[in-house]
């Protein structure tokens, strides 16, 4: 077996004790995991209210994780 088979071997057996991990429905929803990320209001909109290119990759850069509550612009 390679390292990467074991590493993968290793993820679902975790899975399988954490609760944090299994997927669970919401509503309608079938969600990957329990992981939720709370709405921030962070102020990065511009003066007229509309999302920036920062908030963009903030997003981005998190949306692997699991479900995001978007934030309020202002």
């Amino acid at each position: 077996m390679t390292i990467c088979t074991l590493g993968h071997m290793a993820y679902h057996e975790m899975n399988k004790k954490i609760p944090l991990l299994q997927p669970i429905s919401v509503g309608r929803y079938q969600l990957k995991n329990r992981v939720i990320m709370a709405p921030l209001t962070r102020r990065r909109a511009t003066d007229d209210h509309v999302p920036t290119d920062i908030m963009v990759e903030h997003y981005q850069q998190r949306a692997s994780a699991g479900l995001i509550i978007a934030e309020a612009t202002n």
